[in-house]
Parts: C-alpha cells; structure tokens; sequence
C-alpha cells in the first residue's frame, strides 16, 4: 500500500516538473509570438491618402546581419529646409497602416517622415526581436546620415507604443545624430507589461529576451523629450509615461501632454494633437514654414 502511494506521489511529481518544464521551454522559444504582431499581407497604398509619386519611395536596406528592411521616405519639395521625423511604428500591422498619420505630419506639420516596417512587418524580411530591430534602426539611421536627400542634421525620431521604446533606445545610442525624441503611449519595460497584459506569466519574466528596458535607458538621453500620453490608454497604463518622464533626469527638456479623453491609439485624433507636435519641433529645430 505504501510503495503504491509513493509510486504514485512519484508519477505526479514526474509529470508536474514534466509539465512545468514544457511551459518553461514554450515561453523562452516562443516568446516573439507573444510580443509581437506583424502584418505580411494587407497593405495600403500612399495614393490612397493623396501622395504624389514624387512625395514618397521606397527605400529597402540591408541591416548587418543580412536582413532585408522595408522603409519608406516621404519628402518634402525643399526636403533639405525642414526637420525629418523617423517613424517607429507600434507593435501590429506594418508600415502602410500609419499612412492616415504619416500624411498629417507631411501635410499640417510640413515635415519629412522616414518609417521603417521593422523585420517581420510588411516586405521586411527575418523575424522580429530586440536585437534584430536594433540593427533595423542602425541601417536606417546610417541611410538618412549619408542621404543628400534630406538635413542629417534635423532628425527627430518618435515612437508609439513599441515604437517608443524603440526611438528610447536608437536616441540613446545616436546621441550626436537624433536631436529630439517625440514618446506617444509607451512602456516601462516589456516585464514591467507583462504584469498588466498577461499577469498569468508574470513568474517567467526571468526567462524574457526581449526586455527594451526604456525606464533604464531613457535616464542617459540629452536631446528633449516631448511625451504624448493618453489618460484612457487601455493597454499601457498612463503611469508608465509618467515614471518614463520622471526617469528622463538629463534631458535638456522634457514636457508631458496628457490628452484626457485619449486611449492608446486615438492620441492622432484629439484636439490639438499635432499643435503640440509643431510648436515642440519648432522649439528645437526653428520654425521653417
């Protein structure tokens, strides 16, 4: 009767340690499917959102690992005469899906704008991870550097939500190049929204390659910071952007705006949405219209 229950206590302990070992090992090599949401498929056309052929083209650029990136360039008729905003996208979709924003910023801001679709998104090859879109980002900021199309010297980079913590992290490491940085709705860290979106799996952080720890690095950036933040965000708690701001201790200048009927994607259409943006580019860059 006693071998029968140690054996069985036995099994069951085999089968739970089994068992835990395999959502160990799920989470660690599947974690990407977790974070991110590319979109390969359902793409928008700039005409669509009245681009001229001339306004905009396509720039693909091979990152130092091979990878193939999709970017796209819209420009300015004097190009060269005002600031250039570096797009970094949020997390689903692709590069297409931020046309209606895109063509705001051309056409009311009167700025340049390169996005890039980050690999795995759009016509990007490779899969998505931290480091591979850092070097996304080097490859690109190395192409605007060495364009003669555009003023390497007025580049302004913003970022919504995974964006953010993508420009947070590219500023940081271009602090000589990105004079400004424009933060819409983003996050601590990806372990800090792992306890909000899936709180289940809070005990596997340790595990999570993927960190973009914007809290840690957004204390070495400089250059201003303007950061847009929705009070209703139903993904990211408005409390990130504030810590985010609190952390931003060496930047030159920092200002929040709090949109209080703003949710996590909708900042674009509340009022005076792009007033700030203009009078915050026209403070650091002077005014070129």
């Amino acid at each position: 009767m006693l071998f029968s229950i140690l054996t069985t206590a036995y099994w069951v302990g085999v089968v739970a340690i089994a068992g835990a070992v395999g959502i160990l090992s799920l989470v660690y090599v599947a974690q990407e499917k977790l974070i991110y949401f590319p979109d390969t498929q359902h793409f928008l056309a700039p005409s669509r959102y009245g681009f001229a052929d001339q306004d905009w083209k396509e720039v693909m650029l091979r990152a130092s690992d091979g990878i193939t990136i999709q970017t796209w360039l819209f420009k300015q008729k004097k190009p060269k005469a005002c600031p250039t905003i570096i797009f970094c996208h949020s997390n689903a979709g692709n590069l297409s899906h931020r046309l209606p924003n895109i063509k705001q910023l051309f056409d009311v801001i009167g700025v340049n704008v390169f996005i890039i679709s980050y690999r795995g998104y759009g016509k990007s090859e490779g899969v998505p991870t931290e480091n591979g879109i850092k070097l996304d980002l080097d490859v690109s900021i190395e192409y605007l550097l060495s364009s003669d199309e555009v003023d390497s010297n007025r580049l302004c980079i913003f970022g919504r939500s995974l964006g953010g913590a993508v420009a947070v992290d590219a500023s940081y490491r271009y602090p000589q190049h990105i004079k400004a940085n424009i933060l819409e709705n983003t996050f601590l860290s990806i372990p800090e929204m792992v306890d909000v979106v899936l709180p289940q799996l809070k005990f596997f952080k340790p595990l999570c390659r993927n960190k973009w720890n914007s809290y840690l690095t957004i204390r070495e950036i400089r250059t201003p910071i303007l950061f847009l933040s929705g009070q209703n965000d139903e993904l990211v708690p408005s409390a990130h952007m504030k810590r985010l701001k609190e952390e931003a201790v060496n930047s030159v200048n920092t200002n929040m705006i709090i949109f209080d009927k703003g949710g996590h994607m909708n900042l674009m259409l509340q009022p005076n949405y792009y007033d700030h943006i203009k009078e915050f580019l026209e403070n650091v860059f002077g005014i070129w219209r």
